[in-house]
């Protein structure tokens, strides 16, 4: 079984070096590149067409023609822009490629609670996991969010409340959306983690404020109608559920939607992001103070941060490493019940098959069937959800829990 694994994940290995040399100058590492760069020469990268600079430089830029990222983002990647383009994207690179192995080694080696003789499959199978060649393909920095959740859900175990709120916050000057997780510490009463997740934002905020200035950095929140516009709603990359439920109603009411269904439209996305928040709040409600046995909590939010997300992208989903991992130790200790791994199973094979089968499966499929498929891949990320909702909530028969003392 190690064997079948390892061959194909060497094949994909292989095959991707030459992929990347062709993505040297493609988004997403072109837009962070030329949105860093016009901030370091004392531009307002939020206003500013980035399409003349990237001509010049060679760089694509088509309809992302200024920032979109937060303005922290933007400021953490400025020194790679003394580098140019091309050793600053191999940079890049190294620092991912260097977060996923990390990422990896504290998910699943000593301490982890996972079995060795499964570690070598687990990598394997990490590996094939289509979401991280997604990763990798558009350059992003969703690995290193990774290392930052695996940290925080560390000290959290030890009980570092300093650490873990801390690092929250910079997750969310980075990348925004996992500054849900802090709904966690809010569930679990944690007002220690959660001052500090507070006093972290705004720290990090003034340091942002004072190296980007006030006015290019609130230029973020005028891009923010532009990253949840319909363009970007309408691509099936976006897994978010709001961008889910407003593509399938297009799809069955049209562009032009009334008055009513608008209405109807929001009242599902509103339901279901109620549904989703609150499943997850349930699955976390305890008393002040008592243990998160695995992590099961903390795995569900990262999910939840994911699924309710106003706009989330297929390579966000390596983020899911850190609650299967947790899932998998559990399960090897008898602590984890079987829907759960089986949900968390489909989840696997849907994300890695789908995105897959989707570039050739148009020449085959009617509109309808093509629709279902497109849309599988939200599917992919909900099972994920109820595998970890279940990891929360279902009571088995638990061998003695290790987890504190884990890592």
């Amino acid at each position: 079984m190690i064997f079948l694994l390892l061959i194909p994940a060497a094949i994909r290995v292989i095959a991707t070096g030459p992929m990347l040399e062709k993505r040297v100058n493609r988004w997403d590492f072109s837009h962070y590149y030329l949105s860093s760069l016009v901030l370091r020469e004392g531009g307002d990268p939020y206003h500013t067409n980035l399409t003349p600079l990237g001509r010049k430089l060679g760089l694509q830029t088509d309809e992302i023609n200024r920032a979109t990222y937060p303005p922290t983002f933007i400021l953490c990647f400025e020194p790679l822009t003394w580098l140019k383009p091309r050793p600053a994207y191999w940079v890049w690179f190294a620092i991912n490629f260097g977060a996923l192995v990390l990422s990896l080694a504290l998910l699943l080696g000593p301490g982890s609670g996972i079995p060795r003789q499964m570690v070598v499959s687990l990598i394997a199978l990490a590996i094939l996991y289509t979401p991280l060649w997604y990763h990798f393909f558009f350059a992003q920095s969703q690995l290193i969010i990774l290392v930052m959740l695996i940290y925080v859900m560390r000290a959290c175990r030890r009980g570092a409340d300093r650490t873990a709120g801390l690092l929250v916050a910079a997750t969310a000057l980075l990348r925004v959306f996992p500054g849900l997780i802090a709904g966690y510490f809010i569930v679990r009463r944690n007002w220690r983690a959660l001052r500090w997740t507070i006093i972290g934002g705004a720290g990090g905020a003034l340091i942002t404020l004072a190296f980007v200035g006030v006015h290019r950095s609130l230029g973020f929140l005028d891009v923010i109608g532009f990253v949840e516009s319909p363009m970007w709603m309408e691509v099936a990359g976006n897994i978010a559920f709001r961008a889910v439920v407003e593509r399938l109603f297009t799809f069955f009411f049209g562009k032009d939607l009334g008055g009513a269904v608008i209405f109807m439209q929001y009242a599902v996305i509103a339901i279901g992001d109620a549904a989703l928040l609150g499943a997850a709040i349930w699955a976390t409600i305890a008393p002040a103070g008592s243990p998160d046995p695995d992590s099961r909590a903390f795995a569900l939010w990262v999910v939840a941060a994911i699924i309710l997300a106003p706009t989330a992208w297929l390579h966000y989903l390596v983020l899911i490493y850190l609650p299967m991992s947790c899932l998998i130790a559990a399960a090897a200790a008898g602590r984890a019940s079987g829907r759960a791994v089986a949900a968390a199973i489909v989840s696997y094979l849907i994300l890695m098959i789908a995105p897959v089968v989707l570039p050739v499966a148009h020449n085959y499929l009617s509109l309808l069937a093509m629709t279902a498929l497109r849309e599988s891949v939200f599917l992919g990320l909900l099972a994920a959800f109820l595998s970890t909702y279940w990891f929360a909530t279902d009571e088995v028969s638990r061998a003695p829990d290790a987890s504190a003392s884990s890592f």
